[in-house]
């Protein structure tokens, strides 16, 4: 895989915006945009991509946390994890919910 890089959830929007991506690792908290609405707004824009979507967590999630990403059925890695298990994850995304 080729990895680009966002620093925000609205730079992502714009990078996945301009075409060419085929799967999204995405954190549940970053800066301005949560990865739930990130995830929400790409559903609105490119619902094809978003059920390419792995979500990552290094903090313990809270209940609303945790609801948010069963309810929008996205797998969830919690981190520390193994970069094996990152890419099957990401392989599996992108190949069985295409």
């Amino acid at each position: 895989y080729t990895v680009a890089e966002a620093e925000s959830g609205e730079a992502a929007l714009e990078r996945v915006g301009a075409g060419g991506v085929v799967g999204v690792i995405c954190d549940i908290v970053m800066p301005g945009l949560s990865g739930l609405d990130f995830y929400d707004r790409l559903v609105a824009t490119d619902p094809a991509l978003a059920r390419r979507v792995v979500f990552l967590t290094g903090a313990a999630a809270d209940d609303a946390v945790a609801r948010g990403v069963e309810e929008r059925g996205v797998p969830l890695l919690s981190k520390l994890y193994e970069l094996d298990l990152a890419v099957d994850a990401v392989a599996i995304a992108i190949l069985r919910r295409a």
